[in-house]
Formats: structure tokens, sequence, C-alpha cells
């Protein structure tokens, strides 16, 4: 199913994209204390969104 395929590509892609950002901002750990790596892409996205808004605002 080549759909399918291409979907969950595009989510490992991004979850890539969001690890390699957060590592530029020197982010290690979510909220709870986990690894970065541990969490849902879900959860990375939120990571992404509050680390930008904090660096926009300091």
């Amino acid at each position: 199913m080549v759909h399918k395929e291409h979907s969950e590509q595009a989510v490992r892609d991004r979850r890539q994209f969001l690890l390699r950002e957060l590592r530029k901002l020197g982010i290690s750990k979510s909220f709870d204390g986990r690894k970065v790596e541990e969490c849902s892409l879900f959860a990375l996205e939120w990571i992404h969104i509050a680390e930008k808004y904090k660096k926009l605002n300091s």
C-alpha cells in the first residue's frame, strides 16, 4: 500500500526533523523528564512549539 508507506515515511521524517531542531535548541528532555527520543510525534510537536515560543519571547 503506497499511500500508507508514504504516510509512515512522512511521520518518520517529521520526527527526525523535530529531534534535530530540539537538539539545536539544547533540549534533550521532555516536560515530564523523558528523553525526547522516547516521545511521540505529538509530544515532540508540543515541545518544539513551546521551546520556539520561549525563544521568541526571551
